[in-house]
């Protein structure tokens, strides 16, 4: 499963517009690949922050749209990059989120155990304007520094963390809604009881995005993903379905999600979303075990104004690995989030 952690809010991906293409894109045109791909041992929370254009077209109001934990807000107008454009943006964001787990230790069916979750979380965002390349190829560069806090009803001296990121990437857009991405990050994870560290990992990764739009409120997005995780790990967790990918690893990823917006403003918008997620162990005591990761789910998001908007959502994750001591198990969360989103 995707390597690191409770991957709540944040980050970005560009999506491109298509050169030449005129269909409007949801109050928006889609972003950077694979800029999130992070989960937690309870489910896959990407985001995606659709928005910055990566292609010429016409002005179009800006969307953020987060995957797993989601939230969308609307900002001002964006004009289309110049090739001499060089001015950064600032943004950032904050959030809370509150649900519920049928499997908080990730175990087997028969061993289950419900919890409760709240998390917060604080980034900031840095970019450049898009940069026209060529006449086919657009640039856009961003980094990023986020830092969330999570507890647990039960298992909280185990599963209190704090997990901080700082992650770079430059994303290409490219004709017909077509996007790469590249970037690094590092990450580490504490112990927020005892304030010990339990891993970090610097970790690089190479994504494709296509956006196929079906009308002008309403759109495709598949994404695909290799990301190879170099990891430290100082604790090992005594419950194997908890950070399990928390030694040296590499995933493959695909995604398809549906985005759909609603209402005489565009103030709501609804995404169901599925993924698998291969992840290959390559150092002992792993070395050479395989995990499947599957997740399905329904976001329901809805704009209070251009910077602040809540959301209720479902997931239901399944994991099976050929190693017989990792147990397979099934997870369904539900729960609700609040984000507030600002640019500078």
């Amino acid at each position: 499963m995707i390597r690191s952690l409770f991957f709540l809010h944040f980050l970005v991906s560009v999506v491109l517009t298509g050169h030449g293409q005129s269909t409007a894109q949801p109050r928006a045109n889609p972003s950077l690949p694979g800029y999130s791909g992070f989960h937690s041992n309870l489910g896959i929370q990407e985001i995606i922050e659709v928005g910055i254009p990566l292609q010429e077209s016409d002005s179009l109001p800006k969307t953020e749209v987060k995957k797993g934990s989601t939230a969308l807000s609307s900002s001002q107008t964006v004009s289309p990059p110049s090739q001499e454009s060089t001015s950064l943006k600032l943004s950032s964001q904050a959030g809370i989120r509150a649900y519920s787990t049928s499997n908080v230790l990730r175990q087997d069916s028969s061993l289950a155990q419900s919890s409760g979750v709240f998390e917060s979380s604080l980034g900031v965002g840095l970019s450049q304007d898009a940069y026209k390349v060529t006449d086919y190829m657009t640039m856009l560069p961003r980094l990023d520094l986020m830092m969330q806090l999570a507890w647990y009803d039960k298992s909280s001296e185990l599963l209190n963390y704090r997990f901080g990121l700082v992650k770079g990437g430059i994303a290409f857009g490219f004709p017909d809604n077509w996007s790469v991405g590249t970037s690094i990050d590092y990450n580490t994870l504490n112990n927020l009881e005892t304030g010990d560290k339990s891993f970090d990992s610097i970790s690089p990764s190479v994504s494709l995005q296509k956006i196929f739009p079906t009308s002008e409120t309403s759109f495709f997005m598949f994404d695909t993903m290799v990301r190879w995780s170099n990891m430290d790990t100082t604790v090992s967790f005594p419950a194997a379905g908890i950070f399990p990918d928390s030694t040296d690893n590499h995933q493959v990823s695909l995604s398809v999600t549906y985005i759909k917006i609603l209402g005489a403003e565009q103030e709501w918008t609804i995404m169901p979303r599925v993924s698998i997620n291969r992840t290959n162990y390559t150092k002992d005591p792993n070395t050479g075990r395989l995990d499947y990761l599957f997740n399905g789910g329904l976001s329901a998001i809805y704009n209070l104004n251009d910077w602040f908007s809540v959301q209720g959502f479902g997931t239901y994750n399944k994991m099976n690995s050929d190693d017989d001591t990792v147990p397979d198990f099934k997870a369904f969360d539900t729960g609700m989030s609040m984000n507030a989103n600002f640019r500078f």
